[in-house]
């Protein structure tokens, strides 16, 4: 394990959560600052998780190992590496950390099936127990872990047949497997601590479309003129974040954000025609994605609209 000097190019952002806003009009929007990620010895980075402490977690190439894939974790601008013994896998990352510091994300066995495993917040790693889906060699990833230790994320039998998939639960060592209605493969992405799940689930012509799931109840979440759309964060307010495609920009993905019931695109500058996506949103509007096509990581800072009024807690 090596800890390194965290490097970001680009924006700096300063930080400022606003209470207490008076609604705004439809037409008024949040902006956006957005940071580079860079990793220390490491190349093709994706950023995928970050906490209320602001703690991001992701995966990188490694630059002397062109065939080894590591997690990290970045906390106030120390950067971790996170690899699996060699015996165990060549390829893990880490996808989603909670506010104690315990990171989960799935990694690939030597005949490429997927399983997961556990960081805790001292560095130790568990590996997870696999979820049974539809009675056969499962495949099980683990994508996010909320305050109360409870994690999510998608077990199934076939890499290439999505209808094997379903949305999974992992509570005190017992897993419970869930379907949106109707669907055709579900995949769980991210819980809340009000234990909210979003996702997103195939449809019999297998265009994907995006979830949330509140109990037993299931809402669909399309990106209004979409073609299709993933919903990969929730955060406690509710807030969401993923990205959509539509004909009309030749399907290109893009990250957004749904907040208060109004989408917004969100394109890191200059990945407008190349693609990128958002993949966690914290409680205090801290946000990272991952370009699409061109293999980088970013953060994003959601500023408010200046309208009402705001008082700040910095």
């Amino acid at each position: 394990m090596n800890t390194n000097q965290f490097v970001t190019v680009g924006a700096t952002a300063f930080v400022v959560a606003f209470v207490g806003i008076t609604p705004c009009a439809a037409h008024d929007q949040p902006t956006f600052t957005f940071t580079d990620i860079i990793v220390p010895g490491g190349e093709y980075p994706s950023a995928f998780g970050i906490n209320n402490e602001g703690t991001i977690v992701g995966n990188f190439l490694d630059v002397n190992n062109p065939n080894l894939v590591g997690g990290f974790v970045l906390r106030k601008d120390l950067f971790t590496d996170v690899f699996l013994p060699a015996s165990v896998t060549t390829e893990a990352w880490v996808q989603g950390i909670n506010d104690l510091g315990t990171g989960v994300g799935p990694y690939f066995d030597s005949v490429g099936q997927i399983h997961s495993f556990l960081r805790t917040a001292r560095g130790e790693i568990v590996y997870l127990p696999d979820a049974v889906a539809s009675g056969a060699a499962p495949f099980t990833s683990i994508g996010r872990i909320n305050n109360n230790n409870v994690a999510v994320g998608s077990a199934g039998a076939d890499l290439n047949n999505g209808s094997t998939f379903h949305g999974c639960l992992l509570h005190g060592g017992h897993y419970t497997l869930f379907d949106f209605p109707g669907a055709f493969g579900t995949y769980c992405e991210a819980i809340n601590d009000h234990d909210q799940m979003v996702g997103w689930y195939l449809d019999a012509k297998g265009t994907a479309h995006g979830f949330l799931r509140e109990g037993d109840h299931y809402r669909t979440v399309d990106v209004p003129g979409a073609l299709f759309t993933n919903v990969l964060g929730i955060n406690n307010r509710g807030q969401m974040v993923g990205g959509y495609g539509s004909a009309a920009d030749n399907y290109v993905w893009h990250g957004f954000l749904l907040s208060a019931g109004v989408f917004t695109t969100v394109d890191f500058p200059g990945q407008e025609e190349t693609g990128n996506v958002l993949w966690m949103i914290n409680d205090h509007g801290e946000g990272v994605g991952t370009y699409a096509n061109s293999n980088g990581a970013f953060s994003v800072t959601v500023l408010p609209p200046k309208c009402g009024k705001q008082s700040e807690r910095r």
